[in-house]
């Protein structure tokens, strides 16, 4: 999973409790993004990458 831990702190913490971890130091992504008439613009935000093992049920 990937959030913007800037944008949406909350997000971080509310995964974190429900098992997810850091996988990665924040980053810097660059996009494109559009407006609603179609013009487009740059815009580069932070990311941080999160992960959860999955229980396999096996024992």
């Amino acid at each position: 999973m990937s959030v913007d831990p800037i944008e949406n702190p909350k997000m971080i913490k509310l995964i974190g409790k429900h098992g997810f971890k850091p996988i990665s130091e924040p980053y810097l992504k660059k996009a494109i993004f559009y407006h609603e008439d179609g013009a487009t613009y740059n815009k580069t935000y932070t990311r941080i990458d999160l992960k959860k093992l999955l229980n396999s049920g096996v024992l």
